[in-house]
């Protein structure tokens, strides 16, 4: 099981609604037009989640991907009305070797980073969002 599938069973298990893995959504501004690639989402309550998972330590430049997908996802939230009905956007990125999970606000700040020590924490973690 990759990542992106991993990320996605522990969304289901901490009681996420339409838990989807590799999203594709269509970027409304890149000329020509452009899918972009979000590994898991999750719907809680009026909530949208996006989840990013890699194993490199999270630079700048990925921080700017991921402040991007929170900036998509913004602009197309009447086209996704009909899927998925959110009304707030949080944005994490996640790194499964550091067990690292960050979040990161639309325009790149980190807001917070949380650790876990195995899946039942990171669970919990994901529950109480």
């Amino acid at each position: 099981m990759n990542d992106e599938e991993w990320m996605s069973e522990r969304l289901r298990q901490a009681g996420f609604q339409k838990v989807a893995t590799f999203f594709e959504i269509l970027h409304p501004t890149k000329l020509p037009r452009r899918m972009l690639n979000i590994d898991s989402i999750g719907i809680k309550g009026s909530t949208i989640f996006i989840f990013e998972s890699s194993r490199t330590k999270l630079d700048t430049q990925e921080i700017k991907d991921i402040a991007e997908r929170y900036f998509v996802f913004r602009l197309q939230r009447i086209a996704l009305r009909a899927s998925y009905s959110f009304t707030e956007i949080r944005v994490f990125h996640h790194n499964p070797q550091t067990q690292r999970l960050i979040e990161v606000n639309g325009s790149g700040r980190i807001i917070k980073t949380l650790t876990y020590t195995d899946t039942n924490k990171l669970v919990l973690i994901l529950a109480n969002r």
